[in-house]
C-alpha cells in the first residue's frame, strides 16, 4: 500500500486510478480480498489519509499521528472501516505515518539527470538540464553503481566529471570517517546546461589523485540523448514541467506536454477525449518544436512513424531506459558505441532497479526490421522494447565486436597518423574536416584509417561511419595522431607551447600526447612548478606520470583545477604563476602557463595601458568592449567610475589616463569590467588632481580606510596589520562594515589584489574573529573563508581554542551593546547556533570545536560531544588507536597506501624536528606530561621514517590549537609555508587527522570546556573541577532556556 500511497501523492490519482493500481499489487494480497470491492475501500483510505495529511499540515511532523490527535481527536472516524479492533487501529495509524513521509525517491541512482522547461523572456521556451544527486550516499550503493565489488574500491577522496559534449568536473567526493556505515559525501554544486547540449547524452565520470577510477564513464537515468525524430513528453512535477519520456509512453499524470516538430500530428484516439490544443514554443539551439497540451492519451505522427503516449495510467509505467556496457572511448554523436551487447536497465519512479531479460526487446538494424546479431554484426541498432505486444521504448546505439580495440599510430612527421580499427565490421568513412585526406585500408576484422594533414594536424578529424543495412549515419571526432604533446581549446584551435593562461579559463583546455610507438612508449610525465619571487630556494611542485593506453592519452587542465589553485595559494603574490611541463624521457617538451589574470596593465605616462603585443591581437570591437573601472580602496562602496578609453582617429588603442582621478579618493583600486573580455591585473593608482573628493562617510571615519589609504605599500601593510587586531577586540568597530563592502564590490579579483586580505591570511586568529564579526549572508562569508584558505593559505587549524572563545565573548558583547542585555540573552545562542552550523559546512574538520563553542553557551551536546565524554580519560586510547594502530587504521588507509610509490614526501624534518620541538617549548610542564604520556595514542612512530613529518602534522597542529599554545612562532612565513606544503601533498589525510586529534585532545581533556563534559560518568572522575564561570553567564541561560521553553 505504501508504494501506491506515494505515486497517488504525487500525481494525485484519481479514487478509480487508485483501485486500479491496488489491483495491480493484488498479488502480494491474500485471496480473500483479491475482489474488486476491497480495491475500492483501500483507494476510499488512501485518499483520506492525503486527505488528512492536507488539511491538518502534517508535512515534515516528527510524531503526524500525535498531531493529529491534538487538531482532531476523531480522525479515525473519518476512514471508511471500523476501529473496534487493534489490528484495525494500527493499520489507520501507519497510513496516516505512510502518507505524511509519501514521497517519491528524488536519487533512483546516486546520479540522475532532470531535463525542465523555462519560459524566457521572449516568451519561447527552452529546455534546461541539470544532475541531481544527494548529500551523501552509502559507499556500496555508489561501488555497486559503478560496478565495482565494494566500496573499498573506492578513495577517500575522488573528485565527479561530467560530459555533455565536453568534459568539466561537478562535485567532488570525500569518505566520511565516524560513519556507523561507510558514506561518502558531495559537495554542493549549481551547474546547468541549456541551448544544444541539454540534447546530448549526459555521462558521469569518476576520477582520483591519478586518473579515472573506471575505465570508461558511467551512464546515469535521464542522461540519454534526446533524438530528434521523436516526440518529447512532459508533466508537470514539483511545479515544473520536466521530461518524463520520449517516444512511446505510459505515465500517470492527467496532463502533458508534447514537444514535436512542425508538421507532425498529435490526436486523441477517441472522438470524445478533448483534442489536444498549442501550449506554446520550444527552442533548442537554433531549432523550435510546437509544445501541445494533452489531457487524454494520443498519437503522434510525422508521415513515417508514428507514437502512442498514454495518460493517467496506473500499470506499466514508462521506466527510465539506461544501456550499462563497455563504451567506446570516442566523441560519438548523436549514439553511444559499446563493445558487445550493453545489458538494458530500468528505472523506475520509486527508485526501483531492474535488468530487463533478452526477451523483452527485440534487435534490429537501425531503420530498419532486419533482425541483428550482435555476435557476428557489427554497427548501429535499434533496441525495441515490448510488453504485452505494445513497443514501450527505443533506445538507439553502436554495437561492435566484444573484442574490438583502437590503436593509435604517430609517425616522425606530425601531419601524418594513423588508426587502426579492429572489430569494426564492414563500413564506409566519410570526412568533414578539409585539409585532412582520408584514405581506409584493409578489409576484415582489421581496417587501417590513414590521416594526413595538408598543414598544421588538428587536435580531431570529424567523420561519418555508415555500416551496410542501414540508412543512419554514426557521427565521431577522431584525434589526429600526431606525435608527441600538443595542447589544444575548447574549440579545437592549437595552443602553442609557452603560452599563458588564466585560472579562470581552463574548462576546455587539454593536452594531447601520442607516442610515435605505441609498442615502446616513452616514459611521460607532467609537473605542475610554482613560479614567485615570493619562493626561495625550495619550488612547490607536484608531479605524476601520464598512463598511456594504446599510444595516446589526453590530459584535461580543467580537472587539475584545485592543484594549481592551491600551488597559487603558496604565494600571496598577484603575479604568482604555476607551469605546467610535459616531459617526454625526461625532456620537456610542452609548456603552458597559468596566471590570475591574462596581462598586466603598463604605466604610460599619466595612464595605463595594454601590452602593444595584445592590442595587436584584438579586433577593434574586442578591443572596444575592454572596460577599466576604478574605485578608492577606501571606500569600496563608491560607485566605480568608468575610466575612459584612449582613441585615435575613432579607433580604441587600450591605454587609459588616470590623471583625472581625484587625489582625495587615492590609492585607487584600477580593475576590468565584469563583461571585459580581457581580465587584466587589478593595478592601484594614484589620482591626479585634489578637487571633488568622492569618499564617503564610512571611509573617511573608519580606521581601516585611513590605513588602506596610506600610498606606499610597506607602511599601508603595517597600518592595516594594526587596525585588524584592534577590529578583532571590538565587533562593534565601523571598520568591519568597510571590510564586508570589500568582499562585495571586489569578489570577482583574485583576494591577493588587497592588501588585507593578505594580512587576515597571515593571522588565524584575526580570521577567527572575522568569522563571528561579520555581517556578509552566510553563502557569502562561507566563500571568503573557503577562497581565504584556497588563495592565500589561511591555516585556520593552527588558531588556538582562546582565540574562538574570545571571538564568541566579543560577538556576545556586540549584541549586548547592540541590542541590550535583555534581548543578548534572549537571543545570543540562537544566532550563535547558526553561525556555528553554517561555518561548520566549510570547516568540517573543526566541527568538534564548532560544538563545543555552541555547547559552553548552555547549547545542548552534540552527538559527537555526547560520545566523546564518555571516554574521557581511561578511554582516550580508543581514539588513537583506530588513527595509528593496526592494518585498518587511518593512517594506512588514508595515507600510507596512497602514496606507496611516492619517493618524495616533503618537509622531512619540518614536523618532529621543528614544529614539534616549538610546540613542546610552548606548554606549560603539566600539559607536556600529559602528551608525553600518551605520545603512543597521539602521533605515528615509524623510527624516524621519513614520512613522519607528513602523518604527524594535523596531529601537531590540533594539539597547538587545543592546549591553546601561542601560535607567535607560525608568525613565521617560512613555517606556514612548510605547514602548506604538508597539508597540500595530501589535504585529505590532514583533514581526518586533524579532526580525529582533536577528538583524542579532548578526550584526554587537554581541551577543556567551560561547562562539564556531557555524558560523562561520575566514577570516571578522579578530583573535583573548578570551573570559571563570567558573570551574567548563568543568567543568560536560564533565560535562554525559559525562552526555549
Amino acid at each position: 500500500m505504501g508504494a501506491v500511497l506515494r505515486q497517488a501523492s504525487r500525481y494525485q490519482w484519481s479514487a478509480k486510478q487508485i483501485a486500479d493500481a491496488v489491483g495491480e499489487h493484488a498479488h502480494a494480497l491474500p485471496g480473500s480480498l483479491r475482489e474488486p470491492g476491497i480495491y475500492e475501500l483501500v483507494a476510499q483510505m488512501v485518499l483520506t489519509a492525503l486527505r488528512l495529511k492536507a488539511e491538518f499540515n502534517l508535512d515534515g511532523a516528527a510524531d503526524p499521528v500525535a498531531l493529529l490527535d491534538s487538531k482532531h481527536p476523531a480522525w479515525k472516524n473519518e476512514f471508511p472501516i471500523s476501529v473496534d479492533d487493534a489490528s484495525a487501529l494500527q493499520l489507520l495509524v501507519g497510513l496516516v505515518k505512510e502518507a505524511n513521509r509519501a514521497v517519491l525517491s528524488d536519487y533512483r541512482a546516486p546520479f540522475v539527470v532532470d531535463r525542465a522547461i523555462f519560459l524566457s523572456a521572449e516568451g519561447v521556451y527552452e529546455l534546461q538540464s541539470w544532475i541531481n544527486h544527494p548529500t551523501s550516499v552509502v559507499g556500496d550503493a555508489l561501488a555497486a553503481f559503478a560496478g565495482l565489488s565494494s566500496a573499498d574500491q573506492l578513495p577517500g577522496h575522488f573528485h565527479v566529471d561530467v560530459s555533455a559534449g565536453v568534459r568539466t568536473p561537478l562535485t567532488v567526493a570525500r569518505t566520511l570517517l565516524g560513519a556507523a556505515t561507510h558514506t561518502i559525501a558531495f559537495a554542493p554544486q549549481r551547474r546547468r546546461w541549456s541551448g544544444e547540449t541539454v540534447c546530448r547524452e549526459h555521462l558521469i565520470y569518476l576520477r582520483g589523485l591519478a586518473g579515472d577510477l573506471l575505465d570508461g564513464p558511467l551512464s546515469i537515468p535521464g542522461g540519454d540523448a534526446l533524438a530528434s525524430d521523436e516526440p518529447w513528453v512532459f508533466a508537470m512535477r514539483d511545479d515544473l514541467y520536466r521530461l518524463v519520456a520520449a517516444g512511446d509512453a505510459r505515465v500517470p499524470d492527467p496532463m502533458i506536454l508534447v514537444a514535436v516538430s512542425d508538421g507532425w500530428s498529435v490526436c486523441t484516439e477517441s472522438a470524445a477525449s478533448e483534442s489536444p490544443t498549442t501550449f506554446g514554443r520550444l527552442r533548442i539551439g537554433g531549432v523550435e518544436r510546437v509544445l501541445m497540451r494533452a489531457n487524454a492519451s494520443v498519437r503522434v505522427g510525422n508521415g513515417d512513424e508514428s507514437w502512442y503516449i498514454r495518460v493517467g495510467q496506473v500499470s506499466g509505467l514508462t521506466s527510465q531506459w539506461v544501456l550499462e556496457g563497455a563504451r567506446v572511448p570516442l566523441q560519438t554523436s548523436p549514439w553511444p558505441v559499446f563493445r558487445g551487447m550493453p545489458q538494458v536497465v530500468a528505472y523506475g519512479d520509486d527508485g526501483s532497479r531492474s535488468i530487463l531479460s533478452s526477451k523483452s526487446y527485440k534487435v534490429y538494424r537501425a531503420g530498419s526490421k532486419e533482425v541483428f546479431h550482435p555476435a557476428v554484426s557489427a554497427g548501429l541498432v535499434d533496441l525495441v522494447i515490448e510488453e504485452q505486444g505494445e513497443r514501450r521504448g527505443r533506445l538507439r546505439f553502436g554495437v561492435l565486436d566484444r573484442h574490438s580495440k583502437e590503436t593509435y599510430v604517430s609517425s616522425e612527421d606530425p601531419a601524418r597518423g594513423s588508426l587502426v580499427l579492429s572489430g569494426w565490421g564492414e563500413f564506409s568513412l566519410g570526412g568533414e574536416a578539409s585539409g585532412i585526406a582520408l584514405t581506409v585500408m584493409g578489409q576484415g576484422h582489421e581496417r587501417r584509417v590513414e590521416l594526413i594533414a595538408s598543414d598544421k594536424p588538428p587536435s580531431h578529424v570529424s567523420v561519418r561511419f555508415k555500416w551496410p543495412g542501414s540508412c543512419f549515419e554514426l557521427k565521431a571526432r577522431l584525434p589526429f595522431p600526431a606525435s608527441g604533446g600538443r595542447a589544444f581549446d575548447e574549440c579545437d584551435n592549437p595552443i602553442a607551447s609557452g603560452s599563458t593562461l588564466t585560472l579562470a579559463s581552463l574548462i576546455g583546455k587539454r593536452i594531447r600526447v601520442f607516442d610515435s610507438n605505441p609498442n615502446h612508449p616513452k616514459k611521460y610525465e607532467i609537473e605542475l612548478r610554482l613560479s614567485s619571487q615570493q619562493i626561495g630556494a625550495v619550488v612547490p611542485s607536484l608531479n605524476w606520470p601520464v598512463a598511456l593506453k594504446r599510444g595516446t592519452a589526453e590530459l584535461r587542465l580543467a580537472e587539475h583545477y584545485r592543484e594549481i589553485e592551491s600551488l597559487l595559494g603558496f604565494s600571496d603574490d598577484l603575479d604568482a604563476e604555476v607551469t605546467i611541463i610535459l616531459r617526454a624521457g625526461g625532456v620537456p617538451v610542452l609548456e603552458l602557463h597559468v596566471s590570475r589574470y591574462e596581462t598586466k596593465l603598463a604605466r604610460h605616462m599619466l595612464g595605463l595601458r595594454l601590452p602593444d603585443a595584445l592590442v595587436a591581437k584584438l579586433s577593434v570591437d574586442e578591443l572596444r568592449k575592454v572596460e577599466a573601472l576604478a574605485v578608492p580602496l577606501s571606500d569600496p562602496a563608491a560607485a566605480p567610475i568608468r575610466l575612459p578609453q584612449h582613441l585615435s582617429e575613432g579607433v580604441p588603442t587600450g591605454s587609459w589616463d588616470v590623471a583625472d582621478l581625484p587625489l582625495t579618493g587615492s590609492p585607487w583600486l584600477v580593475f576590468p569590467a565584469e563583461t571585459s573580455p580581457v581580465f587584466f591585473r587589478p593595478t592601484v593608482a594614484i589620482g591626479g588632481h585634489g578637487e571633488s573628493a568622492v569618499v564617503g562617510e564610512t571611509a573617511q571615519h573608519c580606521d581601516l580606510a585611513l590605513a588602506m589609504q596610506q600610498g606606499d605599500g610597506h607602511a599601508r601593510a603595517i597600518r592595516i596589520e594594526a587596525v585588524l587586531e584592534t577590529m578583532a577586540l571590538d565587533f562593534n568597530a565601523s571598520s568591519w562594515e568597510l571590510l564586508d563592502q570589500i568582499w562585495l564590490t571586489f569578489r570577482r579579483l583574485p583576494l591577493c589584489s588587497l592588501d588585507v586580505y593578505r594580512q587576515i591570511a597571515r593571522q588565524p586568529d584575526i580570521a577567527v574573529a572575522m568569522l563571528f564579526a561579520s555581517r556578509l549572508p552566510s553563502a557569502d562569508l562561507l566563500e571568503l573563508v573557503r577562497r581565504l584558505r584556497v588563495e592565500l593559505g589561511l591555516t585556520l587549524e593552527i588558531a588556538p581554542i582562546s582565540a574562538w572563545r574570545k571571538a564568541v565573548a566579543a560577538l556576545r558583547d556586540y549584541w549586548i551593546k547592540s541590542a541590550g542585555e535583555e534581548v543578548a540573552c534572549s537571543l545570543f545562542g540562537v544566532v550563535l547556533g547558526k553561525r556555528l552550523r553554517d561555518l561548520s559546512e566549510e570547516l568540517a574538520n573543526q566541527r568538534l570545536i564548532l560544538d563545543m563553542l555552541l555547547f559552553e553557551v548552555g547549547g545542548d551536546p552534540s552527538p559527537l560531544l555526547a560520545d566523546v565524554g564518555r571516554f574521557v580519560g581511561a578511554g582516550a586510547a580508543r581514539y588513537g588507536q583506530g588513527l595509528w594502530s593496526g592494518e585498518n587504521a587511518l593512517v594506512m588507509r588514508y595515507l600510507l597506501r596512497a602514496h606507496a610509490d611516492d619517493e618524495r614526501w616533503p618537509e622531512v624534518s619540518f614536523g618532529n624536528e621543528k614544529a614539534l620541538r616549538a610546540l613542546f617549548e610552548a606548554l606549560d610542564r603539566d600539559v607536556l606530561q600529559t602528551i608525553k604520556g600518551n605520545a603512543s595514542n597521539l602521533f605515528w612512530h615509524a623510527g624516524g621514517d621519513f614520512k613522519e613529518s607528513v602523518a604527524n602534522m594535523p596531529a601537531v597542529c590540533a594539539l597547538w590549537a587545543a592546549c591553546d599554545a601561542s601560535i607567535d612562532w607560525w608568525r613565521n612565513p617560512a613555517h606556514q609555508y612548510s605547514l602548506r606544503t604538508i597539508r597540500a601533498f595530501d589535504p585529505v589525510w590532514f583533514d581526518e587527522c586533524y579532526r580525529q586529534s582533536l577528538v583524542s585532545c579532548l578526550a584526554l581533556e587537554l581541551i577543556k570546556p567551560s561547562a562539564a563534559i556531557p555524558g560523562k560518568r561520575e566514577s570516571e572522575s578522579h578530583a573535583p573541577r573548578s570551573l570559571v564561570v563570567r558573570r551574567g553567564t548563568v543568567a543568560a541561560v536560564r533565560s535562554k532556556n525559559r525562552v526555549a521553553s
